[in-house]
């Protein structure tokens, strides 16, 4: 019997989550699905939310809110050590984006009805220093994004924050050099950015792994090395489109383990949009897979 939990992150998408909570009550008085809803208190308690959810025999899982919600929720799956718990994301956060690779429209009342028709995928995941992530880990200019994000996001919330928060970045931004091992091969750049892909999308839909596939066993590394800044600026609207790849100073890997070390100033690490830590970090498959609802 599906049993189905839904998690919400009221602050997601400044409030727009909990404005779903009735059409989805709605919807399933006309279906067999038992379901329940619970609301976070806290930052971080979304964790603890899907342990217990787990624990009361839950077996499907979705997430109410953005990027961050998700990783969250997939933190407890994994901790929770469960097997055949099928896990989902209404999107309505400020990025959105590994609900990207899984859906077509981005619309959260069309994408449940694709939770009620349980169509799934397992999607790998990444071990990054301890942490998993199933979209994106970066180091380098996206860190400052993040934070700076959280700060306009108050004023502007949308992928709007994103935008304007990446522009300020490209402007003020050092490369740092760093030291980057790929399974056997290990290089020296002055880089911008490290971004190693599950999914293809991050800071509001830029394309920046576009090549990256959930379910294949890879990492997809993009590294963008130093670029004059009137040229960072021409090419950054090519990266929504995942057409950055054949400019020079962007590298592309794909591999199975990555290692990160700063060879100056540490960078800061971000996981699926959260600051999680700093270099070093070692990137690894993980053991788990996690079964996402899909198209």
């Amino acid at each position: 019997m599906r049993k189905l939990m839904f998690i919400v992150n009221p602050a997601a998408g400044k409030g727009s989550a909990k404005t779903l909570l009735e059409p989805i009550h709605k919807r399933f008085e006309n279906t067999e699905i038992e379901y329940k809803m619970i609301i976070s208190q806290s930052k971080g308690q979304i964790t603890a939310l899907t342990m217990q959810a787990i624990r009361d025999g839950f077996n499907e899982i979705v997430a109410i809110g953005g990027d961050g919600t998700l990783t969250e929720m997939i933190q407890g799956i994994c901790q929770s050590g469960a097997q055949n718990i099928k896990a989902g994301i209404l999107p309505c956060g400020t990025g959105n984006d590994f609900s990207k690779v899984l859906y077509n429209s981005q619309d959260p009342l069309i994408i449940l009805e694709s939770i009620i028709l349980g169509n799934t995928k397992n999607a790998d995941l990444f071990d990054c220093n301890g942490i998993k992530c199933i979209n994106i880990c970066a180091m380098g200019i996206d860190g400052q994004i993040v934070i700076d994000t959280e700060k306009i996001k108050k004023v502007f919330p949308g992928p709007v924050s994103y935008l304007l928060s990446t522009l300020k970045s490209l402007m003020t931004y050092k490369a740092r050099k760093v030291e980057i091992q790929m399974d056997q091969t290990k290089i020296q750049r002055r880089t911008l950015i490290v971004a190693i892909g599950n999914g293809r999308y991050f800071g509001g839909g830029m394309k920046i792994t576009p090549k990256a596939e959930i379910d294949d066993g890879l990492m997809d590394v993009c590294i963008v090395n130093h670029v004059p800044k009137l040229k960072l600026m021409a090419m950054f609207p090519s990266i929504f489109k995942g057409e950055h790849l054949n400019i020079k100073e962007v590298e592309y890997y794909n591999c199975s383990e990555v290692s990160v070390k700063s060879l100056e100033k540490s960078l800061l690490l971000n996981v699926d949009g959260n600051i999680v830590g700093t270099t070093p970090v070692k990137v690894t498959l993980a053991n788990e897979k996690i079964c996402m609802f899909c198209d």
